[in-house]
This record gives structure tokens, sequence and C-alpha cells, in this order.
């Protein structure tokens, strides 16, 4: 999964195997756009993964749900977080993602307004319309779980193995790959054992700056 190419038009389906190319791109062209739902805590780069998706740096083009522009000075930042709005960017504007919000507050607000706007969508007659993807978890829709600052364990791991005694610079990055590659093993497997909606698929990103 995250050897694909999540800017190539064919990202929209799940499998492949399963589609021809021509049936890709007649999925492609009848769709229009790909529209994604982010689901995360506040500050666990969700618009950095979005940027990563249109392969931009550029802020994002938010519209309200009847399609008037919000302004997203700093003063209004806090727009971005109606699940409702149709978050794009200029790069790459066949993706439309919306944004959860956080969940740090432990009010069931934030819950039931996403089960509101998944069944909303669900409820679409147009394809174009309707919820392709979610990024966290669900019934129907397909999952693909997403872990983000992977590369924050390799400081962790390294320092570990440093109070542990190894200090040879060969050893200790070899150690810490492994390390690191055994904790986000362990991260997979509990996601696809307690996870009530199981992935489709897992992506680890690393190397982002």
């Amino acid at each position: 999964m995250a050897s694909r190419n999540p800017s190539n038009p064919n990202f929209a389906a799940q499998n492949d195997e399963d589609l021809d190319s021509a049936e890709l791109l007649k999925l492609r062209e009848k769709c229009g756009r790909f529209r994604i739902l982010v689901i995360g805590r506040a500050n666990a780069g969700k618009t950095t993964l979005c940027q990563m998706m249109c392969k931009t740096d550029k802020p994002p083009i938010v519209h309200d749900k009847d399609g008037n522009p919000i302004d997203m000075s700093p003063s209004h930042e806090r727009g971005i977080h109606d699940i409702n709005n149709e978050i794009t960017y200029e790069a790459n504007p066949g993706f439309v993602f919306h944004d959860s919000g956080g969940f740090e507050s432990g009010s069931n607000d934030e819950l039931e307004a996403v089960r509101a706007f998944i069944k909303a969508r669900s409820e679409e007659t147009t394809l174009r319309d309707q919820l392709h993807a979610i990024w966290k978890g669900t019934d129907s829709v397909p999952v693909i779980a997403i872990f983000t600052k992977c590369d924050a364990q390799n400081v962790k791991a390294n320092r570990e193995l440093r109070d542990e005694g190894i200090v040879n610079r060969k050893d200790l990055k070899e150690q810490t790959q492994l390390r690191v590659e055994s904790y986000l093993g362990g991260l997979a497997d509990h996601i696809k054992q307690e996870a009530i909606c199981k992935p489709k698929g897992l992506i680890f990103l690393k190397g982002v700056d």
C-alpha cells in the first residue's frame, strides 16, 4: 500500500487487481472528485498529510457546504474544522478533504457530528457527492490506517539503545531500525486485531520533514 502513488488518478481504487485500467478511468470520470474524511486528533499531522497527497506545501482552499469561500487568515483558522467544509488544494483539486476536528474534549459532540456527516454523505444520490474514503475507521467505507510522525520513534529507540550501552555507530543505526520496525509492526498488529472496522491497508509515513 505504501508504495502506491496517491496522486495518481487510479488511487481511488483500493485494489488495482480487481479493476482493469478501462474500469479505473471510467470510475474516475464518473466520480469527478475523490472525497476523503480525515479523522484524527488536533496536531496529528492531518494538514501535512493532505498536502503530501496533493504534492504541495501551499495552504488549503476552504469552502463551506454551500460553496462560499471561507477566510483562512489566522484569526479565522478554526473554520477549517467544520466537518461540512470542503478543503481542496490548487495543485490537485481532484481531491476534496473533510476534517473531523479533534476529539480531545471528551464530548460526544464531535463523534455525533462525524456520524451525521457519514450518514448524510451515504445518502447522496450522485457518486461525486458521496464519501469515498475515510482515514481512520467506519463501517461502510474502505478504511486506510495512516500512522503519522513515525520518524519520532527513531529518536526514542536511539536513546533507549544508548542507555543500554550500544554506542558503535553502525550497530546503533542497525539496532535503531530494527527496534522501530518492531514497534511499528506491533502497532499494525494491534490495529488489525482491535479495530472495530478492520483497515484495508496500512501506511507508515517516514522520512517526512
